[in-house]
């Protein structure tokens, strides 16, 4: 007889509403008492969905005001320089920030060898630098400038000395911001300094030959 209870209790209570607990008929879909569905249907309360699809919404269009709270308006330009000789130097400067600014000089400087400073010009000066952008510079000045060593060089140097090429170059890069601001970048980079006429020709007999080890002068010594 125990057991019979017990089935018995359990039926009792798979017959109860979800929602009211009111006891229903054996396969009844909704509740006579409070009208809740008893299937998968009661998942899909009006309400809730309203206020889900609502929430929803308001996330989508609040993000970027609340995002732009934690984001500190500035200027951040990325540099990265892409090849050059004696003559010109090419790189790429990106505006990673939310600001926009004006590019008035660059400049490149030697921190270690003989110091000196080389003023060059591009197509960009005084140009605006949008947020977002990414521009290629080449720029020059008419006459010898650092030449940056390329990476291949500087991978070389390092297997074969066992220590990175030093950044004896500086690539400077001076902007204003909206407000007035003056500010500058500075980029380090390992280059050869200019050399003189005399030794121009033999430069040039030297980066004619292929590019190994054995054509490779350590600049740190220069």
């Amino acid at each position: 007889m125990r057991p019979k209870h017990k089935i018995a209790y359990k039926n009792v209570m798979d017959n109860q509403c979800c929602e009211c607990k009111e006891t229903l008929n054996e396969g009844a879909l909704r509740c006579h008492s409070c009208g809740s569905y008893q299937n998968w249907k009661r998942f899909l309360n009006f309400g809730h969905l309203s206020a889900g699809l609502f929430l929803i919404c308001v996330s989508i269009l609040a993000a970027p005001p609340i995002a732009k709270l934690f984001h500190e308006d500035k200027v951040d330009f990325k540099i990265s320089i892409l090849e050059g000789d004696m003559l010109k130097f090419k790189f790429m400067l990106a505006n990673a920030g939310n600001l926009p600014a004006a590019l008035t000089k660059i400049e490149i400087e030697n921190n270690v060898e003989r110091g000196g400073t080389w003023y060059v010009e591009s197509d960009l000066k005084n140009k605006l630098i949008a947020p977002g952008k990414a521009y290629i510079i080449t720029a020059s000045n008419g006459s010898a400038i650092p030449e940056p060593i390329d990476h291949e060089v500087r991978c070389i140097y390092n297997d074969r000395f066992g220590k990175p090429i030093k950044n004896n170059c500086n690539l400077v890069i001076k902007y204003i911001e909206l407000n007035g601001t003056k500010a500058y970048l500075y980029y380090p980079f390992p280059c050869r300094i200019p050399i003189k006429i005399s030794d121009w020709l033999k430069y040039e007999k030297k980066a004619a030959l292929p590019k190994t080890d054995k054509n490779i002068i350590d600049p740190n010594t220069r």
